[in-house]
């Protein structure tokens, strides 16, 4: 069995300021990192390409639900995880949201602030 692509898309507001790093962390943990810069009037883009993500802009905030979109439009990934620009996500939790899908265990995981729930397959 082939190891799933995992993308991350990153709707990002005016968070010049987080974007960078939290590319630079997320780089080892997926194949593809997508910045959705919703309209942003800081450095948010120029940030997360310089950090190798792939950026597409919106030229205003159409809120996060349609950046959110418009990354998963675009994305490569057998897997999609979404991780918020400002940091209030761990990247490290990649892991712990993929390994689940990975080993077949379930069809989706989703991270509640302290844990991570799956749904469990039918059998």
């Amino acid at each position: 069995m082939t190891k799933p692509n995992v993308s991350v898309v990153m709707p990002a507001y005016n968070e010049g300021k987080s974007v960078g790093n939290l590319v630079i962390s997320c780089k080892a943990l997926c194949d593809e990192i997508i910045v959705v810069d919703n309209g942003s009037t800081d450095n948010t883009a120029a940030i997360a390409k310089e950090s190798g993500a792939i950026v597409v802009r919106n030229e205003e905030n159409l809120g996060v639900a349609k950046a959110t979109q418009k990354g998963f439009e675009i994305a490569h990934g057998d897997i999609i995880v979404t991780i918020d620009a400002d940091g209030q996500h761990d990247p490290s939790d990649i892991l712990k949201l993929t390994r689940p899908l990975m080993e077949g265990r379930c069809e989706v995981t989703l991270g509640v602030r302290d844990e991570i729930l799956f749904m469990r397959k039918e059998r």
